[in-house]
């Protein structure tokens, strides 16, 4: 009562799908309810309910079939729970998702470019540079130092840079 705006005595005795299912939905609810009360299925969906004020909510339902001691089905109890601010909240974070991938994704290319023209300016200069770590371990070594030192980058990465070029 509290959700859909009716009163009992509003839909006592009434199918449900007549009364706050959506009128285009109306078929598949009356289908499924026929599956439970034959047995043939039982478990949770979701559907719209229009409520008596017009507006719509989502539900999410899961059914159980109640029998009697001799087997037969007496009733149908069905549980639901109004899902429609968590469906729109993860809507929405989907959106941000979304959204926040794009970002990464232009960032990603915005730092590859920078990567690269400082790699084309590096390799261009005839400075020689060298990248050394706070240990004094070469980092990086453009081809002007290397040519310079007579010694191959991959002979100078990851080396101390005294022990690698200082004279003995």
């Amino acid at each position: 009562e509290e959700l859909s705006g009716y009163g009992f005595m509003e839909l006592a005795g009434k199918p449900i799908w007549d009364c706050l299912i959506p009128p285009e939905r109306r078929a598949d609810v009356g289908a499924v309810f026929d599956m439970l009360v034959q047995d043939r299925f039982a478990g949770s969906f979701e559907n719209e309910w229009v409520l008596k004020d017009g507006s719509r909510r989502l539900l999410q339902w899961r059914n159980t079939i109640l029998r009697d001691a001799a087997g037969q089905i007496t009733h149908v109890v069905a549980l639901g729970n109004d899902v429609t601010q968590m469906r729109s909240n993860e809507r929405e974070l989907e959106n941000y998702r979304g959204h926040l991938e794009h970002l990464v994704d232009i960032r990603t290319a915005e730092a590859e470019a920078a990567r690269l023209r400082t790699q084309l300016t590096l390799d261009s200069s005839a400075d020689g540079i060298i990248e050394l770590d706070p240990n004094g371990n070469v980092r990086m070594v453009n081809p002007a130092a290397s040519s310079m030192l007579g010694l191959m980058p991959e002979e100078l990465i990851g080396r101390n840079v005294h022990d690698a070029i200082h004279y003995q």
